[in-house]
């Protein structure tokens, strides 16, 4: 009986393994395809044309991709609050960006060129005082996770300051210049924020029915969505939890393997 209960779960756990690892790769692949049908500069572009405003029926008809395939796109850009969302009476939601984009004839090469190197050639062409990852995409053509991570080398080598809104999304500045307003500096919200060790995300996603999303996770402490989605992420890698993609509503869950769970 034991060691039929062992290769059951030696199954189970095989299975479970191959479908995360499907599921990922089928994420990937989607987003990789979206990515070779309209880049993401190519998407700042549509909006730049359009008074920075669209919804994705419209993005529809300037591109081959599926409205899944755009919700995803728009939900990662509304995740790095490049984005604002709007309604305009009925049920379509539209999209603003939230960043001048500079005139450019073409964009800035990256290769050799250190992160100050970057930050220098940048700094010319910022206008405002939030500097909005959508500016990166634009200015130096780099796909958005890696203007993300960017912004953040920047920030480690003490160039820039952030802040967080009393939504608890990031917003990032040069050194000298000051957000006024509903904001806090990050090292003051970092310091009322509420760790979450593993075992209370583990209770607080049993809490939610056994599945978590970034937002949830950062309205309960206090954190950014990109911080809660590195979060998720950890655990995700850990195997605790795996992907649930909606792609009608581009929203993405993450869910407890053991369902079974009590607290």
């Amino acid at each position: 009986m034991g060691r039929l209960a062992v290769i059951l779960i030696t199954v189970m756990v095989v299975t479970t393994f191959f479908s995360i690892h499907i599921l990922l790769r089928y994420y990937n692949r989607t987003r990789k395809r979206s990515l070779s049908k309209l880049s993401d500069r190519e998407l700042l572009a549509a909006f730049a044309m359009n008074n920075y405003v669209l919804s994705i029926p419209q993005l529809q008809t300037m591109s081959s991709l599926t409205s899944a395939d755009l919700s995803l796109r728009m939900q990662a850009w509304m995740n790095l609050s490049a984005f604002r969302s709007l309604y305009d009476g009925s049920d379509k939601v539209l999209y603003q960006l939230k960043a001048n984009l500079p005139q450019l004839d073409r964009p800035l090469s990256t290769a050799n060129k250190s992160p100050k190197e970057l930050l220098e050639a940048f700094r010319p062409l910022h206008t405002g005082r939030e500097i909005n990852v959508a500016e990166l995409v634009w200015v130096f053509d780099l796909e958005l996770y890696e203007a993300r991570k960017l912004l953040k080398e920047w920030l480690k080598a003490d160039f820039l300051k952030s802040y967080y809104d009393g939504h608890f999304q990031r917003y990032y500045t040069f050194k000298e210049q000051e957000l006024k307003g509903n904001f806090k500096l990050a090292k003051e919200v970092e310091a009322e924020r509420i760790e979450l060790d593993d075992a209370s995300l583990l209770k607080l996603a049993v809490e939610h029915g056994g599945k978590l999303t970034a937002s949830q996770l950062c309205l309960t402490t206090k954190s950014s969505l990109d911080e809660a989605q590195d979060r998720l992420d950890e655990l995700y890698d850990k195997g605790v939890f795996f992907l649930d993609i909606d792609e009608e509503k581009g929203k993405i869950s993450y869910v407890l393997r053991e369902q079974d769970l009590k607290i």
